[in-house]
């Protein structure tokens, strides 16, 4: 009898077939804010996402054998600082993977691009974000090369909308190159898209897609960033250069140069400086404006996953239509 239930606990567990590893896990940012506004008047106010993006990950992967490995992940957006939660299922990337010796394969809203990791990597988090076209690229496929010497190199292509497939399409070429302290990532993307590219805004990090219109519109961007761990301090420099071919010709340079520097005991100090210039011949009421943006931030690790911080940012805009803008946040 022994031996028969033995039987069927062997068979049991051979008819069953492995089931992938699923981890839940996410972040949540939410300060106070003592904000001024373009037009000069100050606020206090709840907000989210100033050094890091609120949300929920859910990622899976099994191990398919000789050196193979199948994976999957979500990354939904959140607010925590309103009753519109701002939930968005997969909204910050939605991939299915398979890796191995040759690299990496990753199907869907890819969030693994160039790009994306250049925009993030300023020492001050969000408030140092100098932006891209498409953080998250619709309908892509990426593929990643294995590390060679250090080396990476990354080829992503958007295939465009599902109902029009020259809407929203994109390729980037990007190398990565990270040796002990030193990470150096270079990319260049293509964009061609019906309807062309929004106009350039001063105030916005982002461009933004046509929302009308039927000729076709072109944009290109490339994007630097170097950064090296002197032990007593990091340093972070980073570029972005992005032209848009909308009714004439619209360009924006922005660079952003930072430094942080711990304290101990968990703590650290960081300063980063951003010069924007945006220069546009279709957008009168942009005009060419320069913006810089000096952050300022103090932050103290608790654990290995939460932080309290101090930050403030100060804004300095050319041109009569803006006002300076600064901001003082403490949260968590």
């Amino acid at each position: 009898m022994k031996k028969h239930l033995l039987a069927i606990a062997v068979a049991s567990a051979v008819a069953v077939p492995a089931m992938a590893q699923v981890s839940i896990s996410g972040r949540i940012d939410t300060s106070v804010q003592r904000a001024e506004a373009y037009d000069g008047k100050s606020t206090t106010r709840i907000d989210d996402d100033l050094l890091s993006s609120n949300q929920i990950i859910i990622a899976g992967s099994e191990d398919l054998g000789g050196g193979l490995k199948a994976s999957f992940s979500f990354s939904s957006p959140f607010n925590s600082d309103m009753n519109s939660n701002g939930f968005n299922f997969g909204g910050r990337g939605a991939t299915v993977s398979l890796s191995g010796g040759f690299g990496s394969i990753d199907l869907g809203r890819s969030p693994g691009n160039m790009s994306n990791s250049i925009m993030a990597s300023s020492v001050v988090g969000n408030i140092g974000n100098l932006g891209t076209l498409q953080a998250r690229p619709d309908n892509s496929i990426n593929y990643s090369s294995p590390n060679m010497g250090g080396f990476t190199v990354r080829v992503l292509h958007a295939l465009g909308g599902e109902t029009d497939p020259n809407t929203g399409e994109q390729t980037e070429i990007s190398l990565q190159y990270s040796a002990g302290p030193l990470l150096i990532r270079l990319a260049r993307a293509d964009y061609d898209m019906v309807g062309g590219l929004g106009a350039i805004s001063s105030t916005a990090t982002y461009l933004t897609y046509a929302s009308t219109g039927s000729a076709a519109g072109k944009g290109d961007e490339v994007q630097a960033q170097l950064d090296y761990d002197f032990g007593v301090a990091k340093l972070n420099a980073r570029y972005r250069k992005m032209t848009s071919d909308t009714a004439a010709t619209q360009s924006t340079k922005r660079y952003g140069v930072g430094v942080s520097v711990p304290l101990g005991s968990g703590l650290t100090a960081a300063v980063d400086y951003q010069d924007w210039d945006n220069n546009t011949d279709a957008n009168a009421t942009i005009g060419n404006t320069d913006k810089t943006v000096l952050s300022l931030a103090l932050i103290k690790n608790l654990s290995k996953r939460t932080n309290v911080y101090a930050a403030f940012t100060s804004n300095n805009e050319d041109g009569a239509k803006y006002k300076d803008g600064d901001t003082l946040a403490v949260g968590a």
